[in-house]
């Protein structure tokens, strides 16, 4: 490979070679060379540093090789970062080759209807749709422009900057774009494009955006996150509790406009549908830092990082820093108020029994006054500032012990956010004390809690009770957490309630039957608490939409639910996940014990036993007998693999239940620890079923249809299932309207045209 004089290097590879290739390849080799030279310098000098009889060479001369080997390091640390920043680029040209093949479809479905209108005098409607998503599209592509590209376009001593600052800058970090975006003529063809799209979205999609600039770069948003959030703030109305089909979100409503525009971008999962989490491009974030100073929504400081002031505007955030901020100290002024006050008053003694230099200490007494007088000021304005905070969100500190008296003067704060964000449990979260909680007794207008992550906390105070207007409640994942107090009935206007992951809480209280605008409760344990709030209590509740359960009580009966779930009314999405004090396994080998010497109920167990019977061998060498019949009739003569009871008990309960059906649209089970499934997972009776997730345990197959019934299932999850045997043809029977399917370590589901990651997509019927 030669190189022109101009120094570029000139592409004699194959086509498929891109140019970024060709610089890494030359990098690569630079590097390699000058690291072989590295090396082979550092055996010399150990050598020849060594005069003779071993007495050290010259001083200036060592002085010199340590310079040169320094400066070897320096340039290979820099080709070393030049690689990784075209490694990024790379994969930048990579995923751009899919975007730019659109756009290039785009570009000629329009010249071909400009031809068709020249010729068939056509209509400029096909073309001006054409147009429009072409420029989408562009948008789309000009988002994701680096921001070195972007700025030798807007002006050229900025772009020099940028360059010259990537140089100069250890540990190979690009520079902060909000400092870079400050270098950058604000009235460039980008950030004008931006404000001009700013511009045009009405108050609260603003203030919806703006939310999202508090955030890291490149964080993944939760859409929960912003749904609470955003109602909290009163952006977006509550939606009613039983919502009519097709009726949109208006969350979805936000989310889907800040896409179109190019604002934020979803980040998809295989099996995740649609997108729940969302991030924005460092550079638009850049911009709406500055929008978000101007308008007052949270304070920044010069590199873009929000600040812990309260002074400037009604939002703030805590934020790890080594100086902490003066509110959030305990103590936030230098001098007590009563020892101002002992000072002033021994100054004030000491002036009447002196008479000497008298105009002098009267003007020490006056300055100490001044000073009395301003910290008064001070502390009234912070108490006021205190008063008048909306929104405290946490976003890096990891022991958010606010002050208490400071905590209890937070009056009027909508949104109270001191829990973890990410979706990841990376940063550990603490508090010494708890003591600080109490002061949630004044905070009327609160309307979304969050306390998520957070340990230290085993109980949370009586005064939770007082939060009148509360509408979201999140306690997940706090480890601590022991009991739910019993003031949690009286949150009226509760309409969510996350307390997931808590593994220490084994009773609910039954006060959790009050709540009755309740429409998502995460985490409801079923123990063997006798004066735990059980399913049948919770059936009360005619809004709940969605329901999570913990079962850590052998004696729960998944098939004497039924009836608890047909008296639910709203209820959508259930999800139940088996923990060790839920596996009924050793139930069920004892009983089959019991029935072997006689002592079982015959009238209970007569039939059944036959079902049962070696079962116990089962989950470790299925049966082919009962494993060979898969998920329901796949023809005549199948039904012999089920025990005939069974069938029979399915027919009387599917006739039972016609009035009062099992209306879930997502069902979720998990480490399920029997070989049946449940009596009532049949198709009659889940006939609005969607969503299916089946993941662990011990499940051998699914409910037997009674007739000809198919699922209307469209989304089937099955995930470490080695008892299940079915093939693609019998699953594709028993699901004919299924879109996505997705099988992980599931070895006796067979021919099944999954990709690598084990999931398959019917593209026609998912349009």
């Amino acid at each position: 490979m030669s190189s022109p004089k101009d120094g570029s290097v000139q592409q004699t590879n194959s086509p498929e070679t891109t140019s970024v290739q060709i610089i890494l390849q030359k990098l690569q080799d630079l590097r390699g060379r000058l690291v072989e030279v590295t090396k082979a310098k550092v055996v010399d000098s150990a050598q020849d540093n060594k005069g003779e009889e071993g007495k050290p060479a010259d001083e200036d001369e060592q002085k010199k090789e340590k310079e040169m080997h320094t400066q070897l390091d320096k340039a290979c640390k820099e080709l070393h970062y030049m690689i990784r920043e075209f490694e990024k680029l790379k994969n930048f040209e990579d995923n751009l080759r899919k975007p730019l093949t659109t756009l290039e479809e785009n570009v000629n479905d329009i010249l071909n209807d400009l031809k068709v209108l020249r010729s068939s005098g056509g209509t400029l409607k096909q073309i001006e749709h054409n147009l429009k998503v072409l420029r989408s599209n562009i948008t789309k592509v000009k988002i994701q422009i680096p921001l070195q590209h972007q700025a030798s376009n807007l002006i050229s001593d900025a772009s020099r900057y940028l360059q010259a600052t990537v140089a100069s800058r250890e540990g190979g970090d690009l520079p902060n774009l909000y400092e870079a975006a400050k270098k950058i003529e604000i009235e460039g063809s980008f950030y004008k494009e931006i404000q001009d799209k700013y511009d045009g979205l009405d108050t609260k999609l603003k203030l919806c955006l703006l939310c999202l600039a508090i955030f890291p770069d490149n964080a993944e948003i939760k859409k929960s996150l912003l749904r609470f959030w955003w109602l909290g703030e009163r952006l977006i109305k509550h939606p009613n509790a039983l919502e009519e089909k097709g009726k949109k979100d208006r969350v979805n409503d936000v989310l889907g406009v800040l896409i179109k525009e190019g604002f934020i971008e979803p980040i998809e999962k295989k099996s995740r549908l649609p997108a729940t989490r969302y991030k924005m491009h460092p550079i638009v974030r850049s911009l709406l830092i500055r929008l978000a100073k101007e308008a007052n929504f949270f304070d920044y400081d010069s590199k873009g990082i929000p600040t812990m002031d309260i002074s400037a505007c009604k939002k703030s955030c805590l934020i790890k820093s080594e100086r902490l901020s003066h509110w959030f100290s305990k103590n936030p002024f230098p001098m007590k108020v009563e020892k101002q006050q002992e000072e002033a008053q021994k100054i004030n003694s000491e002036t009447q029994q002196k008479t000497d230099s008298k105009g002098q200490q009267n003007t020490n007494s006056e300055n100490q006054q001044q000073k009395y007088q301003e910290h008064q000021r001070e502390e009234k304005q912070l108490l006021r500032n205190l008063e008048e905070l909306q929104t405290l969100f946490n976003i890096s500190k990891q022991f958010p012990d606010l002050p208490e008296e400071k905590f209890s003067k937070m009056k009027g704060i909508n949104v109270l956010y001191l829990g973890r964000w990410e979706s990841t449990a990376e940063r550990h979260m603490e508090v010494e004390k708890t003591e600080f909680l109490k002061g949630l007794k004044n905070m009327k207008k609160l309307r979304f809690f969050s306390l998520q992550g957070i340990s230290g906390i085993s109980k949370l105070p009586k005064s939770l009770g007082k939060l009148i207007n509360l509408g979201f409640l999140d306690l997940k994942a706090c480890h601590g957490l022991e009991e739910l107090p019993k003031e949690l009935g009286s949150l009226k206007k509760l309409t969510y309630l996350d307390i997931s992951e808590c593994y220490l809480i084994d009773n609910m209280p039954k006060q959790l039957s009050s709540l009755l605008e309740l429409q998502v409760l995460k985490g409801f344990v079923i123990s063997k608490n006798r004066h735990s709030c059980t399913l049948g209590n919770l059936a009360t509740l005619s809004k709940l939409k969605k329901l999570t359960i913990n079962v850590n009580s052998d004696e729960f009966s998944i098939d004497k639910a039924e009836e608890d779930l047909c008296r639910f009314q709203g209820l959508r999405k259930l999800r139940i996940a088996w923990g060790a004090g839920g596996d009924e396994s050793p139930k069920l080998i004892n009983k089959t014990k019991d029935e072997k010497k006689g002592n079982g109920n015959q009238e209970t167990n007569g039939d059944k036993s036959k079902g049962h019977k070696g079962k116990q061998n089962d989950a470790a060498k299925p049966g082919p007998r009962k494993l060979k019949m898969p998920w329901g009739a796949c023809g005549e003569g199948s039904s012999k693999s089920v025990p005939e009871k069974n069938l029979n008990d399915n027919k009387d309960a599917g006739k039972q239940n016609i009035e009062g059906a099992i209306k879930l649209v997502k069902l979720d089970l998990q480490c399920f620890p029997k070989l049946e499934p449940p009596r009532w997972l049949v198709p009659e009776k889940l006939a609005s079923l969607k969503n299916l997730y089946i993941r662990g345990g011990r499940l051998s197959y699914l409910g037997e249809s009674k007739g000809s019934e198919k699922w209307e299932v469209e989304t089937l999850c099955l995930k470490y299932l080695t008892g299940v045997q079915i093939n693609w043809k019998d699953l594709q029977t028993q699901f004919p309207k299924l879109t996505h399917f997705e099988r992980v370590n599931c070895p006796g589901i067979t021919f099944c045209p999954c990709d690598a990651n084990g999931a398959w997509r019917n593209l026609e019927k998912g349009k």
